[in-house]
């Protein structure tokens, strides 16, 4: 008896999933199966190649690869360190710092530079349009009756 009941409490505290839930974990992993698969084919005509080649050239073909992840490494801290400089820029143009995503172009910091200019430049035409719609916005006018005052007499809707 003891052991039915240890049985339902187990099926109880165990997961199910949906078919749903199912369904997008087998995506999940077709998918990382054709990417390793992938990886392995492209490894396999590398090691093809290699075959046929010269020490030399396969010597040639690894440098290439060296500098390939080596220039990629440079460029990622060449962005990091620009984006830290497009932040100060912005900060300095009195610009919101959330406005980086809009401005700043990778690997290339005049076009972010100009970007900014014309940034701050709009940025500066609305605050005056803005100003200037607020100040030539008239001002609300009394009625007619100088002697009624809502604030003093109270607020009565006959007599407005």
């Amino acid at each position: 008896m003891e052991d039915i009941e240890k049985k339902q409490e187990q099926e109880k505290e165990e997961e199910f999933y949906s078919k749903k839930d199912f369904d997008s974990y087998r995506e999940k992993l077709e998918k990382e199966f054709l990417a390793k698969e992938e990886a392995m084919k492209k490894e396999l005509e590398d090691e093809a190649k290699k075959s046929s080649m010269s020490e030399l050239e396969i010597a040639r073909m690894e440098l290439e690869e060296i500098k390939k992840k080596y220039q990629e490494k440079e460029n990622e801290c060449l962005i990091s360190k620009q984006r830290e400089e497009v932040l100060n820029l912005l900060e300095e143009a009195a610009l919101d710092k959330d406005a980086v995503e809009l401005v700043y172009v990778p690997l290339d910091i005049e076009s972010t530079k100009e970007k900014i200019s014309i940034l701050k430049e709009y940025m500066e035409k609305l605050k005056k349009n803005f100003l200037q719609d607020y100040i030539d916005t008239p001002l609300p006018q009394t009625s007619g009756k100088a002697e009624y005052d809502a604030f003093i007499d109270g607020f009565d809707s006959n007599q407005l």
